[in-house]
C-alpha cells in the first residue's frame, strides 16, 4: 500500500488516509504533542473510543488540512455501530476507482501498519489475502460482493455510502499544538462568555477557588504516594505479557506466504519487534517490493529481511505462582509424555515478593523448547500460568520458544 498522506475524495466528499498511527498508553495530550514533535508532524486525528486509545499523525506540508475527516476513524466507528460489544479484529477493502483500492486492517482494536492506505487492486487484494491467511481469524471481513470466489471467510458486504452518510464528530484532524475543543468556533465564543460572566462575579474570588482546589488536590497526590510507597512493588512478571497474549500477538505477524514468487525463510519474535527473513524463488525484486515495501534487499538482490514493530497493547495480568517442584514436574513431564525437546535451567531468586505472600521467595526458571512438530499454540497450553515468553522463533516449518517461568522456593 502507498505510504505517506493521502486525500481521499468518496461520494463528493474528501478523506485523510494514509495517517501514522500510534498505540497511546494513557491517551493524554502531553504525549501526543511529544510524539507527534519528535517525528515532525503538526496534525492529528485522536480516537480513545476503541479498544485501544490511538492517534493517527499527518503534515501540512503533504497536504493535509485541518477539519479533513480520518476515513479509517469513520470506517471503525461505523463498523462498530449498533454493536454491544465492539470489533476488535477486522478489514475494510474499498474500490474507490478504477484500480484504486483502500485497505484498512483493525487487529485488537489498534490500527495496523501498511493500512489505512490505498494502492492497485492487485497490491491491495494480494495485501488482504496475506492477512487473512494469517493464524488468528478476523472477526468480519467488509468488502464487495466481488471477493466472494476468493473464499475469504467471515465475509460480509456493506454500503459504503450509507456508512458515509453521516460523519462522526471528532475524527477530523486538529492542530497538534491545540486539542480539537479549542478549534470549534462555537466553544470559542463559549468560553468567551464565561469568561466575562467571571470576571463580573469578581476574580479574586475565583482565583482563590482556583488555589484551594489546588492545595486539595496537592495533599491527595501526596496521600497517594506515600501509601503506594508502603506497599511492596509489584512482581516484575506482574508487567510482561501473558504468554498467550504475546503468542496472539506474535501470530497475527507470522504469514508463511510468497510475496512476489519469494519465501519466508525464518521468522522471529519478541516484545519489541517481529523479524522475517526471505528468498527469491521465482519472482523478482520489484514483485516482493510491491508486496512487502519496507523490506531491506541484501546485497546479491536474492534476500531480503523485514524488521517490524510490534503494534497493539500487550495485555498484562497478575498470573498466579505455583510451588517450584509441582510445577517443573508438571511441565517436563509434560513435554516428555509429547516427546519435547527441552533445556530448563536451574532456579535463581528474583527478589520478587507477590501480595500477600511477601515472607515466600519468588525464583525463576529459564527454559528453551523445540515446539517442532506441535507448534506454539499446542505448546503454549502446558506452560505454567506465570509463564512469560521472550522470543519466539520459526525456521524450515520448526517453531522454537525461549522463557520463563516464577514459582516459590521450596
Amino acid at each position: 500500500m502507498n505510504k505517506g498522506f493521502q486525500k481521499v475524495r468518496i461520494a463528493g466528499r474528501d478523506y485523510a488516509a494514509g495517517l501514522f498511527w500510534q498505540v497511546l498508553s494513557k491517551a493524554g495530550k502531553g504525549e501526543i504533542l511529544s510524539l507527534g514533535t519528535k517525528l515532525n508532524f503538526d496534525l492529528m486525528a485522536h480516537d480513545i473510543s476503541g479498544v485501544n486509545a490511538q492517534v493517527g499523525f499527518a503534515a501540512s506540508q503533504d497536504g493535509a488540512q485541518i477539519g479533513l475527516p480520518s476515513l479509517a476513524l469513520q470506517l471503525i466507528y461505523r463498523a462498530n455501530k449498533g454493536r454491544k460489544t465492539k470489533l476488535k479484529d477486522f478489514l475494510v477493502l474499498i474500490e474507490l476507482g478504477p484500480d484504486v483500492w483502500y485497505l484498512l486492517a483493525v487487529r485488537e482494536g489498534v490500527i495496523q501498519a501498511n493500512t489505512d492506505g490505498h494502492g492497485t487492486e492487485t497490491v491491495a487484494i494480494d495485501r488482504l489475502l496475506s492477512l487473512v491467511k494469517r493464524e488468528i481469524p478476523w472477526e468480519v471481513v467488509f468488502g464487495p460482493e466481488s471477493l466472494t470466489p476468493l473464499n475469504i471467510p467471515n465475509l460480509k458486504s456493506f454500503d459504503l455510502n450509507k456508512w458515509l452518510k453521516r460523519p462522526r464528530s471528532g475524527a477530523n484532524l486538529s492542530g497538534l499544538s491545540s486539542p480539537p475543543l479549542f478549534q470549534n468556533p462555537k466553544i470559542i465564543w463559549a468560553i468567551a462568555g464565561f469568561v466575562v460572566l467571571i470576571a463580573l462575579g469578581g476574580v479574586v474570588g475565583y482565583w482563590l477557588h482556583l488555589e484551594e482546589l489546588k492545595r486539595a488536590e496537592q495533599q491527595r497526590q501526596d496521600l497517594m504516594e506515600a501509601e503506594r510507597l508502603k506497599k511492596p512493588p509489584l512482581p516484575s512478571w506482574y508487567e510482561q505479557p501473558s504468554a498467550t497474549n504475546f503468542l496472539q500477538q506474535c501470530l497475527s505477524k507470522f504469514a508463511v506466504i510468497k510475496p512476489g514468487g519469494w519465501t519466508l525463510e525464518s521468522f522471529e519474535c519478541t516484545d519489541k519487534q517481529t523479524k522475517s527473513e526471505y528468498a527469491r524463488q521465482s519472482g523478482n525484486l520489484a514483485a516482493f517490493m510491491l508486496a512487502e515495501p519496507d523490506a531491506v534487499i541484501a546485497t546479491n538482490q536474492d534476500k531480503a529481511t523485514l524488521i517490524e514493530p510490534m503494534g497493539g497493547r500487550w495485555l498484562v495480568e497478575a498470573s498466579p505462582v505455583d510451588d517450584l517442584n509441582p510445577a517443573y514436574i508438571r511441565l517436563a513431564s509434560n513435554l516428555q509424555q509429547l516427546e519435547i525437546k527441552s533445556t530448563i535451567k536451574p532456579p535463581t531468586d528474583t527478589g520478587d515478593k507477590v501480595p500477600g505472600q511477601t515472607e515466600r521467595t519468588v525464583q525463576v526458571v529459564e527454559f528453551t523448547i523445540d515446539a517442532s512438530g506441535y507448534g506454539p499454540s499446542i505448546v503454549i497450553n502446558i506452560l505454567p500460568a506465570s509463564t512469560r515468553i521472550q522470543k519466539l522463533v520459526w525456521k524450515s516449518d520448526n517453531w522454537n520458544l525461549t522463557g520463563n517461568f516464577y514459582a516459590f522456593k521450596n
